[in-house]
């Protein structure tokens, strides 16, 4: 059934471009089939998000070396859409392996989100949403991480509306681009900023709200943690992505997926600290 499908698809694809979705929420969310509707207009769609919600997973690669379960499923504004039993990177790894075996080629691009709630600041070192767009770079294909804040008035159509746009323009831009969008809370349209942005010096603490002291005189060798996070620091820059969402404004940041510090290594060769 696949390869019929392909094959009825395939010529349409080699006119538009083809654009992978992923998420870290999980094949079900509401914002991941209203970005797809809003897409589904310009770009072929092909869809494979993780099977549960995988928030926080970063890029993390687990579950290797096992058999993952994965299932085609109806998704309105999909011309092809699966789920598969993995973490976001993972599925947009399987996902541009699929999508090269359908159509003869990878997709022009890579969106993941749109995640329910913001991603700024530090955050996006834990991200699943970023994760799964950091995973497409390792392939050298443009990807954008997106996310829209939290509130009662999220304007979940409207930021897709926008990200059609802007996907159509990166194309043809042949830009290689690995950018966290991040959408303020209110209404979305062709009239609302966006800010090229860094990220906001704000760092993610975890720690227990249940924990007591341990010593030695309490004798506890097990329990139940419970976990939840907190931001600290301060952040007073006007360009921050924290600082542009507050103001209602859309935040662009471009990322990097390299790890090598520069800087670092040759203040390190400078301290003559290694032999």
């Amino acid at each position: 059934m696949l390869a019929l499908i392909c094959a009825l698809i395939a010529p349409i694809a080699q006119a538009q471009p083809i654009i992978l979705l992923s998420n870290d929420d999980g094949y079900e969310s509401d914002d991941l089939r209203a970005l797809a509707r809003a897409l589904n207009e310009d770009f072929i769609v092909f869809i494979t998000a993780p099977q549960t919600n995988q928030s926080g997973m970063s890029s993390a690669i687990s579950g290797l070396g096992r058999e993952a379960e994965w299932s085609q499923f109806e998704f309105d504004g999909a011309d092809l859409a699966y789920w598969i039993d993995a973490t976001p990177a993972i599925s947009v790894h399987w996902g541009i392996d699929m999508v090269q075996r359908s159509f003869g080629r990878p997709p022009d691009l890579v969106i993941s989100g749109i995640n329910g709630g913001a991603n700024d600041g530090q955050s996006h070192w834990y991200s699943g949403t970023v994760g799964a767009a950091r995973a497409a770079r390792a392939y050298g294909l443009p990807a954008l991480a997106v996310s829209l804040e939290r509130g009662d008035d999220r304007d979940v159509e409207g930021a897709a509306r926008w990200l059609n746009g802007f996907a159509a323009s990166l194309i043809e831009s042949e830009m290689d681009a690995f950018l966290n969008i991040n959408f303020p809370t209110g209404e979305i349209g062709e009239d609302t900023p966006s800010i090229l942005t860094y990220p906001a010096e704000l760092r993610l603490e975890i720690f227990d709200r249940a924990a007591m002291p341990l010593t030695v005189e309490t004798g506890m060798r097990s329990g139940t943690a419970q976990l939840w996070y907190r931001t600290s620091g301060q952040d007073d820059g006007t360009d921050s992505d924290v600082a542009v969402l507050a103001r209602g404004q859309i935040s662009v940041t471009p990322l990097t997926p390299e790890a090598f510090d520069l800087d670092q290594a040759e203040r390190l060769w400078e301290s003559q600290i290694l032999d």
